[in-house]
């Protein structure tokens, strides 16, 4: 990537991909996981994965100062959690019935404008 900008579009298509494809089993796993707790503790194994894994993109992005600095870092995690959760992409695109290209589209407006520095 060469600039935060093409960064926001590229993470809008990869986030819509990777959702589009579990968001099955992600629905299926969520409601398991009210019922069972064995699977509840999957559930929450999984949501400490991708936070862990989406640290450690931000990191190394506020390492090239492709963040924002008037935001503390752990609100643009919590931020980046939100917009790209399965959730938000089952709401968007199944339950409000958008085109999924809109999903990726908005993802990366998201994270261009709440996530990410405006200049570098």
């Amino acid at each position: 990537m060469s600039d935060p900008a093409e960064l926001a579009v590229s993470l809008g298509e990869l986030v819509t991909a990777l959702n589009e494809r579990v968001a099955g089993v992600w629905s299926a796993l969520t409601g398991g996981a009210a019922l069972d707790p064995e699977l509840d503790g999957y559930y929450r194994g999984m949501l400490a994965a991708i936070r862990a894994q989406q640290e450690r993109t931000l990191r190394a992005l506020a390492g090239r100062g492709w963040l924002r600095d008037d935001v503390p870092f752990d609100e643009l995690l919590a931020g980046l959690s939100v917009v790209t959760s399965v959730e938000a992409y089952l709401r968007y695109v199944r339950l409000d019935g958008r085109p999924r290209e809109e999903y990726s589209r908005f993802v990366a407006r998201i994270v261009r404008e709440t996530v990410l520095a405006r200049e570098v």
